[in-house]
Order: C-alpha cells, then sequence, then structure tokens
C-alpha cells in the first residue's frame, strides 16, 4: 500500500479539524517501542502521547515525561499514579542545549504553544514570562541501561537546541526521534541557520523525514505545505526502513479511512 498524492491533498484537509499528525505519531511509537524501553516525551503537556508509551513500554520501561509549565507539570504527577504507571518520571523542566535556568513564555491562554522563546502566534497570546530549569537530554540519560528507542520532541522552536543537548545519547542509543520543526520561524527565534540544522542531522548519521515518510531536505525548508513535524532516523538501521514503511502505509489507510 503506498500513498498517492490526493492522500496527502486530504490529510492536509483533514488535519485543521482532525488530530491526523498526532495519530501517525502515535501509530508510529507503538510500532517501534518494546517492553523495556526508554522513550522521552518531551513537550508532555496533558500526556496524549506519554500514557499509550507508557503502556508500550511496560512497567519494565521506562519514560521520561518532560513537562516545563508547573501547572501541568503537577497534573501529570498524580495522573501517572493513578493510572499506576510508575515507569513514569515527570521531570519539570525544559529541555535546552545547556542546563541551569531560563527564561520560559507560558501562554496561558494556549499552554501548547509555550517555549523558552517566544514565536509568531496565530492568536493574541497572553504570556506570563516564568523561571524554569533546563535541562540536556544528555544529562538526563547518563547512565541509562535501557535502551533508547524512541522521541517525541513538542518545544514550539527549540527541538534543535534540545537535540544538540543530547548528541552523546543519540550517538550512543542511535532512536528514532520524531519532533515538530517551524524551519524558518525556529530557526529565527532560536537563532540558527538552515545550514546549522540540516549540518547538524548530517553529523549524527541521522536521516530527515517529514511526517508522511517523505525525504526532507534543503530544498523544502521553505516549502508549504508541509507536515509541521519531522522524523529524524538512524541512517542505515533497520528502524529507518522500517519508518519509511510504516509511515506510507499509515498515510494511505488513514487518507482511504477519511474518504
Amino acid at each position: 500500500m503506498s500513498p498517492a498524492a490526493a492522500d496527502y491533498d486530504r490529510l492536509f484537509a483533514l488535519q485543521p479539524r482532525q488530530n491526523i499528525f498526532e495519530d501517525i505519531i502515535a501509530g508510529l511509537h507503538a510500532a517501534l517501542l518494546r517492553p523495556g524501553d526508554l522513550a522521552v516525551d518531551g513537550g508532555a503537556h496533558a500526556g496524549l502521547h506519554t500514557w499509550p508509551i507508557a503502556e508500550r513500554v511496560g512497567p519494565s520501561g521506562r519514560v521520561l515525561a518532560i513537562e516545563p509549565i508547573p501547572e501541568l507539570a503537577a497534573v501529570l504527577r498524580p495522573a501517572a499514579a493513578a493510572r499506576g504507571l510508575q515507569q513514569v518520571e515527570v521531570v519539570e523542566a525544559a529541555l535546552a542545549d545547556r542546563g541551569g535556568t531560563a527564561e520560559f513564555a507560558w501562554v496561558r491562554n494556549s499552554p501548547g504553544y509555550s517555549g523558552l522563546r517566544p514565536c509568531p502566534y496565530p492568536f493574541t497570546p497572553d504570556i506570563e514570562r516564568i523561571a524554569v530549569r533546563t535541562v540536556r537530554l544528555d544529562d538526563l540519560l547518563d547512565g541509562a541501561t535501557r535502551p533508547w528507542r524512541f522521541a517525541k520532541l513538542d518545544l514550539e522552536g527549540g527541538e534543535l537546541r534540545a537535540l544538540q543537548g543530547g548528541q552523546a545519547a543519540l550517538a550512543r542509543w542511535r532512536p528514532v526521534v520524531v519532533f515538530e520543526s517551524g524551519r524558518e520561524i525556529a530557526a529565527s527565534a532560536y537563532g540558527y541557520s538552515a545550514e546549522e540544522f540540516f549540518g547538524f542531522f548530517a553529523r549524527m548519521d541521522l536521516r530527515l523525514l517529514d511526517l508522511f515518510g517523505r525525504a526532507f531536505g534543503p530544498a523544502l525548508w521553505a516549502v508549504r505545505p508541509m507536515p509541521f513535524y519531522l522524523v529524524a532516523v538512524p541512517e542505515g538501521s533497520a528502524e529507518a526502513a522500517m519508518v519509511v514503511r510504516h509511515l506510507a502505509e499509515t498515510v494511505a489507510r488513514v487518507a482511504q479511512a477519511a474518504g
């Protein structure tokens, strides 16, 4: 089953009123994760992906649910306990390329748009500036013994900086990473170029795909429309081949079901 151009058009039309992208991400971590794995949910928010990821890795696994907004982190902890998911560790911090503290733009009227740097918003934001702890993935995963197989990063533009803070762990474990990508918008807010972006993934030997499984490279940096999530897969790995196949099959199936 391979997707056609009409399938992509259909999914883009559906996305504003259905969580098509989130459904594709959920299918991806369900296919990849195994009992006993370690997974990272960066920008866990209300736990949309945290809970199914935790079920998938099971009691022998570990899930780092990373959420810098105090009110959301405070809800995640008892929610994990109520679900009996002791494998979930809530980390109240923002992922970055260095540890310490930083100012964080908490968008009170739409927390999902919150981030370490303000970005353009499609509404009038109610922003509260708060101080948050920043952590590096390398520090969080230092000494990890479970295989780090998957990460989801939804950091409103801070994804590249977070990955730069995890280079040692990425090189050691070679996980599949699904991350939000605002491309030139995120690059402007976080102070990097397209060359730095693509150079990082090349040095880490990671191939970039869009969420529909299509190759993503410099020529597509400013192309619209494009899913606002990308997938980084370790070049030449069995996981890379599986992800390409799984995404193509999922896109075709979801598009067909949508009519």
